[in-house]
């Protein structure tokens, strides 16, 4: 298992859990990946806020939490710190949440009776999955476009709202459909085509607190589509806080103990498989693995920090010199 995406900034915190998140695009592939990635987020966080010469002991704290999950699967570790303070922050006013979340949604392009027709297959899959619930939960009451991010701004998405345990509107379900995104072309993993369950297996496997209500949606050709469209949905947090690497750390302690938190969720969740043999053959082959790269590891984060920071600054001096269209 593979998050595909690790680093800093995907790191979340909601009423529910907490630890890294956005699983469109995980997938299955070499762990080192996720390693370095994440890496290379936390010299990029050290150096935002003149942290630099504790970059590395950070890394090795993360790097230590990887370990030490993969010597313990049943370890657990309590929230840092940081996370009770944002938390501290959530609201409490429900009616105050779904408004401010029901804003977000923008006119649909078709009805809400065609939306609704169009994911069937996904509400026929809670009722199967969730036979407890009453027949009203997924009820649709409200639904909308919704284009807000930064990685994903190209992506589709929608927000819907459904009616949830009772008719009170003070119990509503948000629940976000995301477009699969086809990482077939990425020669370093393992897809070998795009699936709209793949995001929901891995992030079973890998999440501190698994999304509820995951399930996908296959749009069939349509409208000049050149192939299907496939989603994946999830309940929508109350309150969803992604870490900034330049305003969310206080000092260099807050960033060592979110990086441990991290190398311990990825630990816990790259071997985890259904056959629980094969993931204790993993994590022993992991740990190996992980002495053995070690210095490597260090020395890509290192490279692909420069890199990166290379990059950022020819962008820059390309973007500012650019002339404006006509």
């Amino acid at each position: 298992s593979l998050h595909g995406d690790a680093h800093l900034e995907n790191y979340a915190i909601t009423e529910q859990g907490r630890g890294l998140t956005d699983f469109d695009d995980a997938t299955i592939g070499p762990v080192v990946l996720d390693l370095v990635r994440f890496g290379v987020s936390i010299h990029l966080a050290s150096r935002a806020n003149g942290w630099e010469e504790e970059a590395e002991p950070i890394v090795d704290s993360f790097l230590s939490g990887y370990r030490a999950a993969l010597e313990d699967p049943g370890l657990t570790v309590p929230p840092p710190e940081l996370v009770s303070r944002i938390r501290a922050r959530f609201t409490t006013d429900r009616k105050q949440t779904l408004a401010a979340q029901e804003t977000l949604m923008q006119p649909l392009e078709v009805s809400r009776e065609e939306f609704k027709w169009e994911i069937e297959q996904y509400l026929d899959q809670m009722a199967e999955k969730h036979p407890e619930l009453p027949p009203h939960f997924f009820e649709i009451k409200n639904a909308g476009r919704l284009k807000i991010g930064i990685g994903s701004a190209l992506d589709e998405k929608y927000l819907f709202e459904v009616e949830g345990p009772t008719k009170a509107h003070e119990d509503n379900v948000i629940l976000e459909m995301k477009e699969v995104r086809d990482l077939r072309e990425i020669s370093c993993i393992l897809a070998s085509e795009a699936s709209p369950v793949l995001p929901i297996v891995m992030q079973a496997r890998l999440a501190y607190q698994p999304y509820r209500y995951a399930g996908f949606v296959i749009f069939d050709i349509r409208k000049g589509d050149e192939k299907e469209k496939m989603f994946w949905v999830h309940e929508w947090a109350d309150h969803y806080h992604e870490l900034s690497i330049r305003t969310s750390f206080q000092t260099a302690a807050e960033l060592h103990d979110i990086a441990y938190d991290a190398g311990v969720q990825l630990g816990l969740g790259h071997p985890k498989s259904i056959a629980d043999s094969y993931s204790n053959h993993l994590r022993g082959r992991l740990l190996t693995t992980l002495t053995e790269l070690q210095e490597r590891i260090h020395q890509a984060i290192s490279d692909l920090t420069q890199q990166t920071i290379a990059a950022w600054k020819q962008f820059r001096v390309e973007a500012s010199t650019k002339k404006p269209g006509p």
